[in-house]
């Protein structure tokens, strides 16, 4: 059995440890975050010139090159919205409710198609 002052004294010392353990942990996480806001910050803006390649033989016009510099996440937007897209999916996903709660659903999503407007173009008329 211990004593009751070598507990004291292994008490405290793993709490001192403990606690430097803590400190060294809090300043790397400090320095990491430090870091990452930093470095999120430097966004270089690339060339115009340089950022669509031809690599055919054919030539392009300015509007092919225009898109092309809109990048691989660009998405043209519908020129009219799917609406029977969307009552399939609905359909689809209300099959196994109540009639009374998919009547329901069936009229709310019928509403809100007829609201709906088709969203505004990302290209011009050239594009």
């Amino acid at each position: 059995m211990l004593s009751r002052e070598d507990f004291d004294l292994v008490d405290r010392l793993s709490y001192e440890y403990a606690e430097n353990v803590l400190s060294q942990v809090t300043e790397n996480h400090i320095k990491k975050f430090g870091n990452l806001t930093r470095s999120s910050a430097k966004v270089e803006e690339l060339a115009a010139d340089k950022v669509v390649i031809n690599l055919s033989n054919k030539e392009l016009d300015s509007n092919t090159v225009a898109v092309l510099k809109k990048g691989l996440n660009f998405a043209v937007t519908p020129r009219n919205i799917p609406t029977e897209r969307i009552i399939a999916g609905v359909e689809q996903a209300i099959r196994h409710l109540p009639v009374d709660i998919a009547e329901e659903v069936r009229q709310e999503a019928a509403c809100i198609i007829r609201k709906a407007k088709p969203p505004r173009p990302n290209l011009s008329k050239g594009e």
